[in-house]
């Protein structure tokens, strides 16, 4: 349930000077603010340790660590499951590494503090590179954007917060990685979302009283992020193509008006081919978009809340694919760990 996570220490001049002679490589530049060196102890897991000037004496090193490859030594695909077994595993590796950095660095527990976690779910399934379509389809919450705009992942961002949903194996292909790794990430499709600042690592503390170091490492937390995220932005309801999903409202228990309407809904959305595309055409009161939401979009919200009460994702499968309908990854993901 985690993919990536940032340990940080606000230190001295002195210490980052005692750690440059220990690693024998420069962590203060004349010119750069920040400094860092790739896999500084040849370890997996450890991807990264930063150096970052904040003037006036004062320095914030960053490690950048990969706790599921940290604990099994090895690069890998999998993620690390929030349990207390791995925790103290983690921390008792963590502790070690530490020290073989430099003796005068402090312990885990005394000044260290998270300063980013990537929350992550992913499912195999022969449907990836659907799933990413689908999900470049779904809306984008208040103040977040996609500027990456890749074409295997979603990538939708505020300023503290990343959502990222994506075909696994397409990125693992563009890295400089043995084939075998390669090939264990064909067919993942992984949802990640990455709390990339201390303030809104600050804010799920407090959300989930959550207040010591590695109490945001459990597996409820987790879910509740990644469902949240994928709530707010795609859904959790299957998708389905706009005749299956016509058939689904005509089926249901909806009056007819209510059914005309959500039909007209389906019809708006089909056209624009994008739920993302039918908001900001809406919030432009264009002329495409049916006359009663114009200036309404608390009733276009209740319509889409009432296909979703009817188990239709008002995100629709392409009509360029033979599919008629998908079950929803986060499904896919309940099933996966009842099988197992």
């Amino acid at each position: 349930m985690l993919h990536t996570f940032e340990l940080k220490l606000k230190t001295t001049t002195r210490l980052v000077r005692e750690l440059e002679e220990e690693l024998s490589q420069p962590l203060i530049h004349s010119a750069n603010n920040t400094v860092e060196l790739l896999n500084p102890l040849f370890t997996p897991g450890i991807r990264k340790i930063k150096v970052t000037n904040a003037r006036q004496g004062s320095f914030y090193i960053t490690l950048e660590i990969e706790p599921q490859a940290l604990l099994t030594k090895q690069l890998t695909v999998d993620l690390y499951a929030c349990t207390t077994m791995n925790n103290e595993a983690l921390v008792s590796s963590l502790n070690k590494h530490i020290k073989d950095f430099y003796g005068g660095l402090p312990a885990l527990h005394d000044e260290w503090y998270m300063s980013r976690i990537d929350y992550a779910i992913q499912v195999h399934t022969d449907h990836t590179q659907a799933f990413v379509q689908l999900a470049k389809k779904s809306k984008a919450p208040y103040h977040y954007e996609d500027k990456i705009k890749k074409q295997g992942s979603m990538y939708l961002q505020s300023k503290s917060i990343r959502y990222n949903f994506y075909d696994k194996h397409d990125y693992m292909k563009k890295q400089n990685l043995s084939q075998a790794l390669i090939d264990r990430s064909e067919g993942l499709f992984r949802v990640e979302v990455q709390y990339r600042a201390t303030k809104a690592i600050r804010h799920l503390r407090n959300k989930y009283e959550a207040h010591e170091l590695f109490a945001l490492f459990d597996s409820e937390i987790a879910l509740d992020v990644l469902s949240t995220a994928y709530t707010r932005t795609v859904g959790l309801e299957d998708f389905h193509s706009y005749d299956q999903a016509k058939h689904s409202i005509i089926r249901s228990t909806a009056n007819d008006s209510m059914k005309s309407k959500l039909i007209n809904l389906l019809d708006f959305i089909g056209k624009v081919s994008n739920l993302r595309e039918a908001i900001v055409l809406l919030e432009e009161n264009s002329n495409s978009s049916p006359n009663y939401y114009h200036s309404n979009r608390q009733l276009f919200n209740n319509h889409l809340k009432k296909l979703r009460e009817l188990g239709v994702n008002p995100i629709l499968i392409s009509n360029e694919t033979d599919q008629t309908k998908l079950v929803n990854p986060f499904k896919l993901k309940r099933i996966h760990c009842m099988a197992h």
